[in-house]
């Protein structure tokens, strides 16, 4: 869901200034309690993950008041400081409010028991191994969670040295799956978010890297009848 947030001042005596994420969004100035109805919209400007909104007071003289709002999603948290005439020029008063923004849609890696997974083909095998060198079978293993699928990499009982990228959706129904060469038994898994890459590990340490969006594209493979 898409955060929808927005900034009302109405009270700027002396003066507010705000920033979100170091980027000044809002800077008024007034003399005396003149109503204010500004309102800033902010949802375009968050960022993935949290976002730092921070409010200034300024005072330059006599009594001072800072009031408004911030509105997130419908949420909303008012603020409103006074002054009196007797208060010290300069900052006044400060209040840092953190917006949480949409979460990043990446993979995600979990732990899980081996035996956990749902149905699979009759060639596959779990075959998941406790290390690179190792010749015992763990009881668990790393799996990815995207997108409200669930993807492992299970062998082959034939043992060529191939995973099977299998994807389950939240019912535990086979979704797809992929055969990618170069490594088998595997022992461990590893995201790249600066590549958007993912990279399975297995005996001997022979790996195989894909792109997220091959990753993504296995739920699109078409599956034998």
């Amino acid at each position: 869901m898409t955060v929808q947030a927005s900034l009302t001042i109405s009270d700027a005596d002396n003066q507010i200034v705000v920033f979100l994420n170091g980027e000044e969004i809002y800077n008024k100035s007034t003399i005396g309690e003149k109503p204010l109805t500004d309102v800033t919209d902010l949802s375009a400007k968050l960022v993935e993950g949290d976002n730092t909104l921070l409010i200034l007071g300024i005072n330059w003289g006599g009594p001072s008041t800072f009031k408004g709002c911030l509105t997130v999603n419908g949420a909303v948290s008012p603020f409103h400081k006074m002054y009196d005439a007797m208060a010290p020029r300069g900052l006044l008063w400060s209040d840092t409010f953190i917006i949480q923004g949409e979460r990043p849609n990446v993979p995600v890696l979990n732990r899980v028991t081996s035996s956990s997974h749902p149905e699979i083909p009759e060639e596959l095998i779990e075959g998941f191994s406790d290390g690179a060198e190792s010749l015992d079978f763990s009881d668990n293993c790393e799996v990815i969670h995207w997108n409200g699928y669930t993807y492992w990499a299970f062998s082959y009982m034939d043992n060529r040295e191939s995973l099977a990228i299998v994807a389950f959706d939240c019912d535990g129904q086979l979704v797809g799956k992929i055969e990618k060469k170069g490594a088998h038994f595997l022992w461990q898994i590893s995201l790249d978010h600066t590549n958007k890459t993912v990279t399975f590990y297995g005996q001997h340490n022979h790996n195989i890297t894909m792109g997220w969006e091959e990753l993504k594209a296995c739920c699109q493979e078409s599956m034998p009848a």
